[in-house]
């Protein structure tokens, strides 16, 4: 076929395209004039205004910082909690010997540690526990091998349920 036969049907096509929207949308028409006719009918009531915003006064919360400012501490380069320092003091006080702690469970390279104030954490290798005290040393399926502060080496290897 030459292009001319192409060109012509494409234009037939389109045309026809046309027409068949055209009479669609004109189908229609009775349909829109009663649902204007309806609104023209009923006209919309009045809306009430919405209720007075009472406001309420900000709550101020103490001893949270501003996660968008630098700390003090931070500046000064030593380490800061959102809690202040009394609970890093209060922990590192208290030294943890192997039987503090139990073995909740392994899962490939993490596992779950509970210490002896109720805090369970989930830990990999090379994770700090209370405040330095214990370092994940490694893990595997038969346990997990902690070096405490004092130099000591452990392994948990016995899954507690408590």
């Amino acid at each position: 076929m030459s292009p001319l036969v192409y060109r012509s049907l494409s234009v037939l096509a389109v045309l026809v395209s046309i027409a068949i929207a055209v009479s669609f949308e004109f189908s229609h028409l009775p349909e829109t004039k009663q649902i204007l006719a309806d609104i023209n009918e009923n006209p919309p009531r009045r809306i009430e205004p919405l209720p007075e915003f009472e406001s309420v006064p900000p709550v101020v919360f103490p001893r949270i910082r501003d996660p968008f400012r630098q700390s003090n501490a931070e500046a000064e380069g030593r380490d800061s909690n959102a809690y202040g320092d009394s609970l890093k003091r209060a922990t590192s006080t208290v030294r943890l010997a192997p039987e503090d702690l139990s073995l909740l469970g392994l899962a490939a390279d993490h596992a779950l540690i509970k210490l002896p104030d109720g805090a369970v954490y989930q830990v990999k290798q090379n994770d700090a526990l209370w405040n330095g005290e214990i370092t994940v040393q490694a893990i595997s399926n038969s346990g997990v091998t902690l070096r405490f502060s004092s130099g000591e080496v452990s392994t948990l290897n016995k899954i507690s349920f408590e």
